[in-house]
Protein backbone atom coordinates (compact mmCIF):
# COMPACT_ATOMS: atom_id res chain seq x y z
CA UNK A 1 0.00 0.00 0.00
CA UNK A 2 1.08 3.56 -0.65
CA UNK A 3 0.50 5.99 2.17
CA UNK A 4 0.29 9.72 2.03
CA UNK A 5 0.27 12.39 4.74
CA UNK A 6 -0.68 15.75 3.25
CA UNK A 7 -2.01 18.97 4.73
CA UNK A 8 -1.59 22.58 3.68
CA UNK A 9 -2.40 25.93 5.29
CA UNK A 10 -4.71 24.58 7.95
CA UNK A 11 -3.00 26.14 10.98
CA UNK A 12 -1.50 22.84 12.13
CA UNK A 13 1.12 23.59 14.79
CA UNK A 14 3.28 21.95 17.41
CA UNK A 15 6.24 19.67 16.79
CA UNK A 16 6.60 16.44 14.84
CA UNK A 17 6.44 13.35 17.06
CA UNK A 18 9.20 10.76 17.04
CA UNK A 19 6.48 8.14 16.46
CA UNK A 20 6.50 9.11 12.77
CA UNK A 21 9.18 6.45 12.33
CA UNK A 22 6.43 3.83 12.78
CA UNK A 23 4.87 4.81 9.43
CA UNK A 24 7.13 2.41 7.53
CA UNK A 25 5.05 2.50 4.30
CA UNK A 26 4.83 6.31 4.11
CA UNK A 27 5.70 7.60 0.63
CA UNK A 28 4.67 11.27 0.73
CA UNK A 29 5.04 13.45 3.83
CA UNK A 30 3.73 16.94 3.19
CA UNK A 31 2.82 19.43 5.91
CA UNK A 32 3.07 22.73 4.06
CA UNK A 33 2.31 26.25 5.20
CA UNK A 34 1.65 25.64 8.87
CA UNK A 35 2.89 26.55 12.31
CA UNK A 36 4.98 23.44 12.94
CA UNK A 37 8.25 24.08 14.75
CA UNK A 38 11.07 22.33 16.50
CA UNK A 39 13.59 20.22 14.67
CA UNK A 40 12.94 17.83 11.82
CA UNK A 41 13.05 14.39 13.47
CA UNK A 42 16.10 12.40 12.35
CA UNK A 43 13.85 9.32 12.50
CA UNK A 44 12.37 10.37 9.14
CA UNK A 45 15.55 8.84 7.75
CA UNK A 46 14.24 5.41 8.80
CA UNK A 47 11.32 5.69 6.37
CA UNK A 48 13.13 4.16 3.43
CA UNK A 49 10.10 4.35 1.08
CA UNK A 50 9.74 8.13 1.38
CA UNK A 51 9.66 9.82 -2.01
CA UNK A 52 8.57 13.30 -0.94
CA UNK A 53 9.31 15.43 2.13
CA UNK A 54 7.53 18.77 1.82
CA UNK A 55 7.72 20.86 4.98
CA UNK A 56 8.01 24.33 3.49
CA UNK A 57 6.56 27.48 5.06
CA UNK A 58 6.71 26.31 8.68
CA UNK A 59 8.92 27.13 11.66
CA UNK A 60 11.44 24.30 11.68
CA UNK A 61 14.81 25.05 13.29
CA UNK A 62 18.19 23.35 13.39
CA UNK A 63 20.04 21.51 10.63
CA UNK A 64 18.74 19.08 8.05
CA UNK A 65 19.09 15.73 9.83
CA UNK A 66 21.97 13.55 8.58
CA UNK A 67 19.62 10.60 8.13
CA UNK A 68 17.64 12.44 5.43
CA UNK A 69 20.67 12.15 3.13
CA UNK A 70 20.38 8.35 3.27
CA UNK A 71 16.83 8.04 1.95
CA UNK A 72 17.16 5.84 -1.15
CA UNK A 73 13.94 6.85 -2.95
CA UNK A 74 13.62 10.54 -2.13
CA UNK A 75 12.66 12.56 -5.20
CA UNK A 76 11.61 15.82 -3.53
CA UNK A 77 13.04 17.61 -0.51
CA UNK A 78 11.16 20.88 -0.02
CA UNK A 79 12.26 22.75 3.10
CA UNK A 80 12.15 26.38 2.01
CA UNK A 81 10.84 29.18 4.21
CA UNK A 82 11.63 27.77 7.63
CA UNK A 83 14.30 28.69 10.19
CA UNK A 84 16.77 25.94 9.38
CA UNK A 85 20.45 26.45 10.18
CA UNK A 86 23.67 24.67 9.28
CA UNK A 87 24.76 23.67 5.81
CA UNK A 88 23.81 21.29 3.03
CA UNK A 89 25.84 18.17 3.75
CA UNK A 90 28.23 16.86 1.09
CA UNK A 91 26.26 13.59 1.29
CA UNK A 92 23.66 15.35 -0.89
CA UNK A 93 25.62 13.94 -3.83
CA UNK A 94 24.52 10.41 -2.87
CA UNK A 95 20.83 11.25 -3.29
CA UNK A 96 20.75 10.18 -6.93
CA UNK A 97 16.93 9.97 -7.13
CA UNK A 98 16.50 13.62 -6.08
CA UNK A 99 14.66 15.72 -8.67
CA UNK A 100 13.62 18.74 -6.58
CA UNK A 101 15.56 20.46 -3.78
CA UNK A 102 14.47 23.70 -2.16
CA UNK A 103 16.12 25.15 0.96
CA UNK A 104 15.85 28.90 0.26
CA UNK A 105 14.65 31.44 2.82
CA UNK A 106 16.19 29.72 5.82
CA UNK A 107 19.09 30.66 8.08
CA UNK A 108 21.56 28.25 6.53
CA UNK A 109 25.21 29.20 6.01
CA UNK A 110 28.18 27.97 4.05
CA UNK A 111 28.57 27.12 0.41
CA UNK A 112 26.68 24.79 -1.87
CA UNK A 113 28.64 21.53 -1.91
CA UNK A 114 30.15 20.59 -5.26
CA UNK A 115 28.69 17.07 -4.84
CA UNK A 116 25.34 18.50 -5.90
CA UNK A 117 26.68 18.13 -9.46
CA UNK A 118 26.24 14.35 -9.03
CA UNK A 119 22.46 14.76 -9.05
CA UNK A 120 21.78 14.14 -12.72
CA UNK A 121 17.99 14.01 -12.20
CA UNK A 122 17.80 17.32 -10.32
CA UNK A 123 15.42 19.56 -12.26
CA UNK A 124 14.86 22.31 -9.68
CA UNK A 125 17.22 23.60 -6.99
CA UNK A 126 16.71 26.74 -4.92
CA UNK A 127 18.98 27.79 -2.06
Amino acid sequence: MNYLCYTEANGLGGVLPVELKELKDLRVFSLEDGLIGGTIPPDLGELSLLEVIDLNFNRFVGPIPEAIYSLPSLRQLDLNDNRLTGTINTRIGQMTTLQFLSVDNNRMTGTIPRQIANLSRLGKFTA
